[in-house]
């Protein structure tokens, strides 16, 4: 007698393929977090490089300060925005790009961001001297809500009438 043979998966057979999958589905967990924790960061690396290129623009165009004298030199600092750091999600900043004078703040800068921000975003003068000097962009984000902070910073350095950007450094950028 001819016997036909058992069709049909064992239960071994079938318990690895379930291992498998579930390996690959963690892998693909942890890949896809990591992508969207970088798409985030790309935000500050974006604004922070936006906002040195227009720190180098006003320390190259004159403007009228608020007692009608014409200046040519890098802004004065602006307040941070938002004023907190966000918490593991946007934060709104519209009207808060408004603040600082002519020859100050983020309207001397000219920059401006409509949409809501995963980082808190600071220009700072490093020197009293408009003329030469440095200012520095900072960004703050807790992109995970641990407390832990991400931070991205460019410092621009101005020496006899040139103004130069530095690259981007990072700090836990994946927070």
């Amino acid at each position: 007698m001819i016997r036909k043979a058992k069709q049909g998966f064992t239960l071994i057979e079938l318990m690895i393929v379930v291992a498998i999958i579930g390996v690959l589905a963690v892998l693909a967990v942890f890949g896809v977090r990591r992508y969207i924790t970088n798409a985030k960061s790309a935000e500050a690396r974006n604004t922070i490089g936006g906002i040195g290129q227009s720190g180098v623009m006003a320390y190259e165009m004159e403007r009228v300060q608020a007692d009608g004298t014409t200046v040519k030199g890098m802004c004065g600092s602006a307040e941070a925005v938002p004023t907190a750091i966000p918490q593991s999600g946007k934060t709104a900043t519209s009207g808060a790009w408004s603040t600082g004078s002519p020859s100050t703040g983020w309207t001397c800068l000219k920059f401006v961001m409509d949409q809501a921000v995963y980082y808190q975003y600071n220009y700072v003068q490093a020197t009293a001297n408009a003329k030469s000097g440095a200012f520095t962009v900072i960004a703050y984000g807790d992109l995970d809500g641990n407390g832990t902070y991400s931070t991205f910073q460019m410092i621009g350095t101005a020496t006899n009438g040139g103004i130069a950007l530095g690259g981007i450094t990072e700090n836990l950028p994946d927070e």
